[in-house]
């Protein structure tokens, strides 16, 4: 039986499957961390993280660090290693950069 123009073939969509890891620590972190408590697992997770940060625990601080400004862009050694870093991370080839008078070679 055709279906009417804009109707859906399967309009309850496609079935899960189940739950993903991600799907299931996602739901807990939405649990308060005890009854009656307001506070999210997620929020006391946090509150626990920017603490060990602000003790002085370092990869407490990189972890923050790298989900509010980003990971750090590695440092090249030598030029080799420079031209391979820029091919994984820019789009301009190597032989478009100026030279140190300017001038593109």
């Amino acid at each position: 039986m055709p279906w009417t123009k804009g109707q859906s073939g399967n309009p309850t969509g496609r079935p899960r499957s189940g739950h993903s890891l991600a799907e299931l620590l996602r739901a807990a972190g939405h649990m308060p961390v005890s009854d009656g408590d307001a506070c999210t697992r997620e929020a006391a997770l946090v509150d626990r993280l920017w603490a060990m940060a602000l003790e002085g625990d370092l990869p407490a601080m990189r972890l923050l660090l790298e989900y509010i400004i980003g990971k750090p862009l590695p440092i090249a050694q030598d030029q080799g290693e420079l031209e391979r870093f820029v091919k994984q991370y820019v789009t301009v080839s190597p032989d478009d950069w100026p030279d140190a008078h300017g001038a593109r070679s």
